[in-house]
């Protein structure tokens, strides 16, 4: 049913009662007609947010506000009921309203000359309502208190109308009698029986005749239910206490049928659920309806007393030395309704003692009494016995003797030297690039000491040692502890292994535990892809868009994907495949998924696929499936596909607001083809079609409604059109004051200030909204606080510290919280691994990190620095939800509350001074904690936007474009990162001055990334002689952005131009997972893309240079400090250097510009001795700024800093 609510001053208590009166009735979002003659300008229902105007005049009352407003509506809206009201409803005392209320529901304004159209006489059916006198409320008739109308071609309102809306709002008063009558008379109506007489039928009921104490059972009852008013639920009770309720939510037009009072026929339940616990005795069940009398006995239900004996664990040990007793722990519970009277438990016969007998939980009479008990001792098993036999037997005051029985094998073992129990026993698959096999391995020691450890040895040579933790079983002379291994072994390769458990005692003594033969396979990779999806595409008439999805095993081992047709690769996956899928089961087996989407010319008729993997220079196809390519259809011309203009299609007007920006592709079209925005018959864009068929239209215009359609144009004809749409157009205004605040922003954020932006501050923050209107509140509330914030830090400039005075004067205990895996494999890792290395010898660290699937283990690399460390699973989602303003959507994506629980929990365990957070995305999941907080940014987002800026922006759209990210980073660093640590640090110092502007009174730290020179230096000697053509490297993790477009300069266009002067030369661009682009760039074997190098200091010493063309991005680049540790002369530009004090032709070579690269890599190449001198300088660089000793004994300091709190 439609309605409109019409007010005549739009006051807001009364439309919000009468609002909730339809919403009751089932009406659904009705608009608000506002009939008011002072048209205010600007004002919003906060109840429905839908208003429009409709003009009465200056000098009009409200009455004839109400009539006019009324002839304009009946015109205007096609509806079925109109409610009239102002604000005389509130100004009422109690009394009145309520009756009121019931006036609201019955009164009903009789239509006039209704024609077959279902129209009415307008002026009539809007007069005053003199009825209100009646009720006793004079004060309020002249105003036209309350009036309804119906229109329908035969009666206007039935009493069935009439009731149902009074059930629906709220609590009717009781209105005296005569008052009804005189109400329902001025309606024109009978007030005839329309109360329906309560009434109901079970279809079906099941109830339990019995069952356990402390134990559920299902119980069912549908059928149906009448009454006035309708009752909403059901209501089940045992022995008078309630146990459930059901909505009274089905449809049952067989019962409307036959009870011509019953107005709908939602009358029906369906009540299924379970009954119990419930104390012992005999139940009635009984069914009732809410608000009636009508009440129905289901049944009996009679719940028997229970007694049970479960055993839940046995510690015994599977081996044992010959002739030494064994030691047996039993655990288990007992429920019992009548009280226990004993608890006995044996072991081969003999006597175990209960040490332990206790109740779980508080005593409840639905429930039995559950007792946790643990029973031990030591027996005699004779040596030939290779079992043990359990049994537990209790009695109660009702005479029940149950038991519970188990075997556990026991054997006598002449090769091990102490009782144990090996729980879990897991070898993976060995994992050729981490060159490490992944283990689990838990157990039990029977015996043991509290100094004693236990060893894995593998082929006889000791590879790992774990301590022991103690079993509580009450008794401290059994010497039971736990044990486990987990992680990857290096020691452990591909081949068969004898493994050995062996008992380390003090003063060097070892004694076997277990012993067992071992087989390592090498990891397998293993495809499941489904089946291949294929789409007629852009680009011409056998161009398709082939999309197969899957999903891999054994990922690590894999650098690229490749996806063959009859044997010849056409596409490539990169880095970009790998995300995060169901992990598998067991050590370290997970899956990761991959999606091949790309457009394809492909013959008729039916194809191989292929999915090929990628490991150093193998390749190999790992899945096989068909394809069948339809013949080629007869060309139907162009075709448009776009989602906005699906959404404009959809509504009728669809809203736009500022602007109309359509993006999407064309099938189809001719290479010279265009696509034209028209509005109003006007072109208002035009945008080329893409190589790849896609489109982009944008055009400003006037608020209100607009009417158009999209054409594609081609040889000065329009050759396709869409269909037509309407738009309704919201003009955005950009306050003033954000304006001026947004001109005062940019002379700080951009480094030539506003001499960037040649034009008016009001254009490019009109632009920024148009870009994204939804977060406009957001962005303007931010561009306040930067503005504030900035004003206040010139007045209380931030303070930077690179080097604190002073050390910690006591060994301190850090949790170290990094959102990367802390391993050499990655620039990340690398930092992290050296800042451990360092710091972990002189405090107690406990190594919290977060974990992608595949990264299982790597962590290992650091457990010689820490005492404890804890991992937790990343959460990964295809769609960020609940986007934060200023948040990247890859953090979104990768949002783990888990890992803030973790943080917050051990925060509160209050075993640590100082928590360290490592990484942004650690410091976004950082919670609320007493302790101090350092929170390390590896990268300074906002800052690594200013410097990829353009000196000078053309128009503000420009502007806009670069600005909108810009702002939203510097928003997360400036308020939401700071807000969650006592103190910031950066890894270099031109980030930290950039974040100072917006800081005041901060104190920042710079803490640069530490090298572990004597390693890299040593390792790269054995490739420092190597002979050959120049060999240029580059070298980066793919994942990140800026490596990935460095990559890409290179090897399109720095390599090629050292190759017109030097056709010798040769070019390796090293990393893992590289991008699907980059791999269609290799010329091997001049231009080479290898993936994972395992031997990279070898390929680095004898490299003639280091060409990083890095022209974008923050932080400081390990890649380049590592080349430079080993010796090997780096070109870079300014940017790729920051953080890092070179000077330009002593240990390091700088481009100002792409174009300098080419001559710079062949001054290498030609002056061999210029080589060596940079890159032994570079070295000695790396050595005295970058060293372990140096960065980590820094970091020491500004613990030191952080825990003494701000000095002022």
């Amino acid at each position: 049913m439609g309605a409109v609510l019409l007010s005549a001053n739009g006051g807001e208590d009364a439309l919000a009662r009468l609002y909730a009166l339809l919403a009751g009735a089932g009406v659904r979002r009705p608009r608000v007609v506002v009939v008011d003659a002072r048209r205010p300008e600007g004002w919003h229902h906060e109840v429905t947010g839908e208003l429009s105007h409709l003009g009465a005049g200056e000098s009009a009352d409200p009455a004839s506000a109400l009539a006019a407003g009324g002839r304009q509506l009946v015109k205007r809206h096609d509806c079925e009921l109109i409610v009239l009201a102002t604000d005389a409803l509130v100004a009422l005392d109690d009394d009145t309203l309520e009756l009121v209320d019931e006036y609201a529901l019955l009164t009903v304004a009789r239509a006039q000359g209704q024609d077959g159209g279902g129209g009415c006489d307008e002026q009539a059916a809007f007069e005053p309502v003199a009825a209100v006198l009646a009720l006793g409320a004079p004060e309020a008739a002249g105003e036209g208190l309350v009036a309804l109308l119906r229109r329908t071609r035969t009666e206007l309102i039935d009493l069935h109308v009439v009731r149902r809306l009074r059930e629906s709002l709220v609590q009717p008063g009781a209105l005296p009698s005569d008052a009804m009558a005189r109400i329902a008379g001025r309606a024109g109506l009978v007030a005839g029986a329309v109360a329906v007489e309560p009434q109901s039928w079970l279809d079906e009921t099941y109830v339990p005749e019995t069952m356990r104490h402390g134990q559920t059972a299902p119980l069912v009852a549908r059928g149906w239910v009448v009454a006035t008013p309708l009752p909403t639920q059901v209501i089940l009770r045992a022995g008078g206490r309630e146990i459930g309720r059901g909505e009274v939510a089905v449809r049952r037009p067989d019962v409307l049928s036959s009870h011509p009072g019953l107005e709908h026929e939602v009358c029906g339940f369906d009540f299924r659920d379970t009954i119990g616990p419930l104390p012992v005795g005999v139940h009635r069940i009984e069914w009732s309806a809410e608000g009636t009398n009508l009440t129905r006995t289901l049944g009996t239900v009679r719940v028997l007393p229970v007694h049970q004996v479960e055993i839940r664990r046995v510690l015994a040990p599977a081996s044992r030395p010959p002739g030494e007793s064994a030691m047996v722990v039993v655990e288990g519970r007992v429920a019992a309704t009548d009280p226990l009277v004993s608890l006995e438990a044996t072991a081969n016969e003999q006597a175990l003692a209960v040490q332990r007998l206790r109740p779980i939980g508080r005593p409840d009479r639905d429930q039995p009494t559950v007792l946790e008990f643990l029973a031990l001792g030591r027996i005699a098993v004779p040596p030939e016995r290779e079992s043990i036999d359990v049994e537990v037997r209790s009695t109660d005051s009702g005479g029940g003797v149950p038991r519970a029985w188990t075997r556990v094998p026991s054997r006598a073992d002449a090769t091990v030297a102490v009782g144990a129990i090996v729980q879990r026993r897991e070898v993976g698959l060995y994992d050729p690039r981490r060159r490490a096999t992944p283990v689990s391995i838990r157990g039990v020691l029977f015996g043991a000491a509290t100094t004693d450890r236990v060893g894995l040895l593998v082929d006889s040579r000791p590879v790992d040692t774990a301590l022991l933790a103690a079993i509580d079983v009450g008794e401290p002379t059994y010497g039971l502890a736990a044990f486990s291994f987990e992680g990857s072994l290096a020691a452990l390769a591909a081949g068969d292994h004898e493994l050995e458990l062996a008992l380390m005692r003090r003063g060097g003594t070892r004694a076997t535990i277990e012993r067992w033969r071992q087989g390592v396979q090498g990891r397998a990779v293993q495809v499941e892809a489904d089946l291949p999806r294929l789409e007629r595409a852009a680009g011409g008439r056998s161009v398709f868009r082939l999309v197969l999805e899957g999903r891999i095993e054994g990922a690590a081992s894999v650098d690229s994907l490749a996806l063959a047709i009859d044997g010849v690769v056409r596409t490539r996956l990169g880095g970009e495949w790998l995300r995060a899928a169901e992990a598998g089961a067991g050590a370290g087996a997970h899956w990761h998924g991959f999606r091949f989407d790309a457009e394809l010319p492909l013959e008729p008729g039916q194809r191989r696929l292929e999915v090929r993997v990628r490991w150093r220079a193998e390749e190999s196809a790992v899945w096989w499936g068909d394809l069948d390519v339809p013949a080629l259809e007869v060309e139907t011309g162009p075709r448009v596909r776009s989602g906005e203009l699906d959404r404009l299609l959809h509504d009728d007007p669809a809203p736009v607001w500022g602007r109309v920006v359509i993006d999407g592709e064309v099938v189809g079209a001719a290479s010279d083809a265009a696509v034209a925005l028209r509005l109003d018959d006007r072109i208002a864009a035009r945008s080329p079609i893409g190589a790849d068929g896609s489109f982009r239209v944008a055009a400003s215009t006037a608020a209100g409604v607009a009417s158009g359609r999209l054409e594609v144009e081609s040889g000065g004809a329009v050759v396709a059109r869409s269909p037509a749409f309407r738009i309704a157009v919201r003009t955005l205004v950009a306050p003033r004051g954000s304006a001026a605040q947004l001109a005062r922003v940019l002379d700080s954020i951009h480094p030539g200030g506003s001499a960037a932006f040649p034009f008016p501050a009001e254009g490019i923050l009109a632009s920024l909204i148009e870009r994204d209107p939804g977060s406009s509140g957001r962005l303007l509330a931010s561009l306040a606080d930067l503005d504030a914030r900035a004003a206040a830090a010139r007045a209380r400039p931030a303070r930077i510290v690179e080097a604190p005075p002073d050390l910690p004067d006591r060994r301190l205990s850090v949790l170290f919280a990094s959102w990367e895996v802390p391993y050499s494999g990655h620039g990340g890792g690398v930092c992290t691994v050296n800042f451990l290395r360092h710091v972990g010898a002189r405090h107690d660290l406990t190594l919290m990190h977060t974990l992608a699937p595949g990264e299982e283990g790597l962590s290992e690399e650091a457990r010689p620095y820490v005492r404890e460390i804890l991992t937790v699973r990343r959460q990964w989602r295809e769609q960020a939800e609940d986007v934060e303003y200023g948040w990247p959507e890859s953090f979104a994506r990768n949002r783990s509350p888990e890992v803030r629980r973790v943080l917050e929990a051990e925060a509160a365990s209050g075993r640590y001074d100082l928590i360290n957070l490592e990484f942004n995305p650690m410091i976004l999941h950082a919670g609320t904690t007493h302790l101090p907080v350092l929170g390390v940014l590896h990268e300074v987002h906002s800052f690594a936007a200013v410097a990829g800026a353009p000196g000078r922006f053309a128009d503000p759209e420009e502007a806009a474009a670069w600005l909108a990210p810009a702002l939203a980073a510097l928003h997360l660093e400036t308020s939401e990162m700071r807000a969650r640590v006592s103190d910031l640090a950066t890894l270099t110092r031109p980030e930290a001055e950039y974040l100072a502007r917006w800081l005041p009174g901060a104190r920042l730290f710079v803490n640069q990334i530490p090298v572990d020179v004597a390693r890299l230096a040593e390792r790269s000697r054995a490739g420092a002689g190597r002979s050959g053509p120049p060999t240029f490297v580059f070298l980066g993790s793919y994942v990140h952005e800026p490596n990935r477009e460095a990559a890409r300069l290179l090897a399109e266009i720095v390599a090629p131009a050292i190759l017109e002067a030097r056709p010798d030369c040769r070019f390796v661009i090293a990393g893992a997972n590289p991008p699907a682009e980059l791999l269609a760039l290799e010329r091997a074997p001049v231009i080479r893309v290898p993936g994972f190098v395992e031997d990279l200091e070898g390929l680095l010493g004898g490299a003639t240079g280091f060409l990083a063309p890095i022209f974008s991005g923050g932080g400081m680049r390990v890649k380049l400090l590592e080349a430079m540790a080993c010796g090997c002369p780096v070109v870079s530009t300014e940017l790729g250097f920051a953080g890092i004090a070179v000077q330009p032709g002593a240990d390091a070579l700088v481009a100002a510009s792409l174009e300098d690269f080419p001559a710079l890599a062949l001054r290498l190449a030609d002056q061999a001795d210029l080589a060596r001198r940079i890159g032994e300088a570079g070295r000695a660089l790396v050595a005295r700024d970058h060293g372990i000793d140096v960065q980590g004994e820094r970091r020491e300091r500004i613990w030191r800093a952080v825990l003494d709190g701000p000095q002022r």
